[in-house]
């Protein structure tokens, strides 16, 4: 009898494990719908400028509470560019720009 709690156990937390784990993976996947292409040209169009002025970039996941979102870096000869992005809609959340 002993034997068969000690596998019910064992089993109910690689259960758990397997769960907590999926989780994880959907939480950091759960919404991207734009690729970072996509949301690469909203962020050159809001900022007026084309892929040739780019000094720099840099596209990260990230959330935003539960909203998936990325944050866009960008740098020019002249400006830097920040951007928080919706990772679903491509609506502009935060954007930043400072000039050299």
């Amino acid at each position: 009898m002993k034997g068969i709690k000690k596998y019910w156990v064992i089993l109910v937390l690689l259960g758990s494990l397997a769960l907590g784990l999926l989780g994880t993976y959907a939480y950091h996947q759960f919404g991207y719908k734009l690729t970072t292409n996509e949301i690469k040209q909203i962020a050159y169009q809001n900022a007026g400028i084309k892929s040739k002025d780019i000094k720099s970039q840099e596209f990260v996941k990230s959330r935003t509470g539960l909203a998936a979102t990325y944050v866009v870096k960008l740098e020019t000869n002249s400006k830097s560019y920040a951007y928080t992005i919706n990772a679903s809609s491509g609506s502009i959340i935060e954007r930043h720009y400072k000039k050299k």
